[in-house]
């Protein structure tokens, strides 16, 4: 188990799994233990005990943005994906289709990008990925969607 504290909230976290083992018996292989992530983060454990979230509140609380997923059986081989939350239909315009704005700029859309295919992606199946990196991004102040729901 490793420990971070942190002196100042970046306005990305960025969590990176190390998604390999080493045994006797199989050598270096990949690690496939499920790893629960939350879609909100609150970020204040994080901070070292004598430093503060700047502003307060909000500024330490973080929604997932995106993920990337490693699918293969070992970790010399496989393919990278990865899930990314679009928070307006600019973002994604001309690649997939949504005319659904106000899903948009609420956060509510999910994509899964692999290779030159984006398609729609549920919530449930971003939670499910097989994690390897996660991106979060701070909330805004003010940001009420991104402040509810903080774990």
């Amino acid at each position: 188990t490793k420990t971070v504290s942190l002196g100042r909230m970046p306005q990305t976290l960025i969590i990176s799994f190390r998604r390999t083992l080493w045994t006797k018996a199989k050598g270096l292989h990949k690690d496939k233990r499920k790893v629960t992530f939350p879609l909100e983060l609150d970020g204040t454990p994080l901070l070292s005990a004598h430093d503060v979230c700047v502003g307060g509140g909000s500024d330490c609380h973080y929604r997932l943005a995106a993920l990337v997923s490693h699918s293969g059986s070992t970790p010399f081989c496989g393919h990278y994906i990865s899930w990314s939350r679009v928070t307006t239909s600019s973002s994604i315009a001309g690649v997939a289709n949504t005319n659904d704005n106000e899903a948009c700029s609420a956060g509510r859309h999910w994509y899964l990008f692999n290779d030159s295919k984006v398609s729609p992606a549920e919530e449930a199946e971003v939670l499910n990925a097989e994690a390897f990196i996660l991106f979060y991004e701070r909330s805004q102040s003010g940001d009420a969607a991104a402040q509810s729901d903080v774990v």
